[in-house]
């Protein structure tokens, strides 16, 4: 599990994913998952997850974008204000404002990702919840790599 562009399509995932269960999933599991997927209840289950997720990862997309547009006009806004004030900051010191900036910016973006992959853990434990309680084999809450 991890977070992904948007940019990356949605076959594209499916088909990767289809990839991993194919080489790497004990084909008992995979037949009693796809008979799971038979059942109209799972179906509409999975498919109401899978809105859920997307919903959310073009949300925080969306979030970032604003993020990285509101970081560009601080930027800007710097650029113009050095331009107005060369004869009062040396290149030293408009450096450092321009390092500070970038240190600010920097953390702002590593804490909004961190927010992100919060999210997106709990939102994959209570998908794993639900799959788990629908019976679906193989679904059980847990945040071990090698178990999802």
């Amino acid at each position: 599990y991890t977070y992904r562009c948007h940019s990356e399509s949605r076959l594209e995932r499916v088909n990767l994913l289809f990839l991993i269960i194919i080489h790497f999933l004990d084909p008992t599991l995979l037949a009693k998952l796809i008979l799971c997927l038979k059942n109209p209840a799972i179906l509409e289950l999975v498919n109401n997850l899978q809105h859920i997720q997307l919903v959310n990862e073009m949300k925080f997309d969306d979030q970032k974008k604003q993020i990285l547009a509101a970081q560009e006009n601080e930027r800007i806004r710097l650029i113009n204000l050095h331009n107005s004030q060369i004869p009062q900051l040396s290149e030293e010191q408009q450096f450092r404002e321009r390092q500070k900036l970038q240190y600010i910016c920097d953390q702002e973006m590593e804490h909004f990702s961190r927010e992100v992959v919060t999210i997106m853990d709990k939102l994959l434990n209570d998908q794993q919840i639900a799959l788990q309680q629908a019976g679906v084999p193989g679904f059980f809450p847990t945040n071990r790599q090698m178990d999802l």
